[in-house]
């Protein structure tokens, strides 16, 4: 696996600064974000879903905001950059994840909320984590018993 992203649901309009990419209004409703590692993305995704943790990427930013909650998680072997132009969807924060893109990609960032839950046109990918969910977070699909 190359890859991954996250969907993303805000609860609310909010205003969040970026480090220092900038101060953004991120809309209520979905997100996309498309990320990689180059080893261990499963550590990468974990982290992800961490509310606990140091800001150091743009992401960490967005996804320690109490209004802010991931629903689902993809992995795919396309490249960060291939698996991001096939996700539509509005940018809402130029630069976004992308400051190290080697394919000059806009955001890695994407509002979907209109398209959600099918925003791709037609890339190969898996989900990582089932729709169950507990009450705190997703539950990994290697985790679960085959009772729930």
């Amino acid at each position: 696996m190359q890859s991954y992203q996250l969907f993303i649901k805000l609860n609310q309009s909010v205003e969040i600064q970026i480090g220092k990419l900038g101060l953004f209004n991120f809309l209520k409703g979905t997100y996309i974000y498309t990320g990689s590692a180059k080893k261990n993305i499963d550590a990468r995704i974990t982290r992800h879903l961490s509310k606990d943790k140091k800001l150091h990427w743009h992401i960490d930013y967005l996804l320690t905001n109490d209004q802010s909650k991931v629903i689902n998680v993809i992995k795919s072997e396309l490249s960060e950059c291939d698996l991001n132009a096939d996700a539509k969807g509005k940018v809402i924060a130029e630069g976004f994840g992308s400051s190290d893109c080697r394919k000059n990609c806009r955001s890695h960032l994407k509002y979907i909320n209109h398209q959600f839950p099918n925003p791709f046109s037609a890339s190969p990918q898996r989900a990582f984590f089932s729709a169950k969910e507990s009450s705190t977070k997703l539950i990994p699909r290697w985790r679960q018993s085959s009772s729930i």
